[in-house]
């Protein structure tokens, strides 16, 4: 008799990620460490003098101040009222030569995005929302002077425009959402969706060079896919490197880096075992060995924050 045949074993059980993406890529693809990201920030700051003075003054602030409209306390913004609560020397201005339009996704938190701050910083900087505002922006993006900040196959970088077409650039839409939900808010620009990314109505800008990220948030894409702040601070320095205060743009962005990086600074003096992933959302701990008190001790008073050594 023949000998039966056995069945494979069984699979693993592999996450998404474990099955999709490679342990070379995830290792490519994380942002830069703390103080590499620090020292790139620090250094663009530091081109516009007294920003530095006030990104210090927002990160070590205490208090929250009180929203007018609803009387809730905020540290800087109240999304709700879409008010900034800070006296309005501590925020510096930014006049741009352009408009800037930030379509952002109503699906993801506005207290999230990094370019909606922007609205407080400079007057230029107007908010449209994804799927609200879809018939206004579809107009907007043909208007004459209009381009879409986004690396599109057909997009161009400033080194490929004339000169003549530098100087008629009026307005950036820039695309405010994560890197999935792209594809959906690009494709709402044009009634067919089938024509939206072959639409020669649409004009495309892209960054002349590659800089790498120094968003905390972990993503798949590679340390080269920006924060739309980010993109949109590097959009502007290209079209108009003569430009006094563009840094200015990086205002919140920046305060809310140096605080989350003060945070991290002190929990590792105090010596508690974490290991923070750019400081923020993805944590791990140590647990606690569930041991009891040895017989005849009497149980210490510990604190539930501290880990156990």
């Amino acid at each position: 008799m023949e000998a039966k045949s056995k069945r494979p074993a069984p699979k693993s059980h592999k996450t998404y990620r474990d099955q999709f993406i490679s342990k070379d890529f995830i290792e490519c693809s994380k942002p830069l460490g703390l103080e590499a990201s620090h020292s790139i920030l620090w250094g663009l700051i530091s081109k516009t003098p007294g920003l530095s003075e006030k990104v210090i003054a927002l990160a070590e602030l205490k208090e929250k101040q009180e929203c007018p409209e609803c009387q809730k306390s905020y540290y800087a913004i109240c999304y709700r009222h879409m008010r900034c609560v800070l006296d309005q020397e501590m925020v510096p201005r930014v006049e741009l030569p352009l408009e800037m339009l930030v379509y952002r996704h109503s699906m993801e938190l506005i207290s999230k995005s990094s370019a909606v701050p922007l609205s407080f910083l400079s007057p230029q900087v107007k908010i449209q929302t994804f799927p609200e505002d879809v018939e206004e922006i579809r107009k907007v993006v043909r208007q004459e002077g209009t381009w879409i900040l986004y690396p599109h196959a057909s997009a161009r970088s400033v080194e490929e425009l004339s000169e003549k077409e530098r100087g008629e650039v009026r307005r950036l839409v820039a695309i405010d959402c994560t890197w999935h939900q792209t594809k959906a808010m690009l494709e709402s620009l044009s009634e067919n969706k089938k024509d939206a990314l072959t639409d020669p109505s649409l004009r495309f800008f892209k960054l002349g060079k590659e800089y790498l990220t120094t968003y905390w948030r972990f993503q798949y894409n590679g340390p080269s896919c920006l924060s739309s702040v980010e993109a949109i601070y590097y959009a502007v320095k290209e079209l108009f490197p003569e430009l006094d205060g563009a840094e200015g743009l990086l205002f919140f962005y920046v305060a809310q880096f140096c605080k989350m990086y003060a945070e991290k600074s002190e929990s590792e003096k105090v010596g508690r075992n974490k290991n923070y992933f750019m400081a923020g959302r993805v944590k791990t701990e140590t647990k606690t060995k569930a041991e009891g008190p040895a017989p005849d001790q009497p149980t210490p008073a510990s604190d539930p924050n501290e880990d156990s050594k």
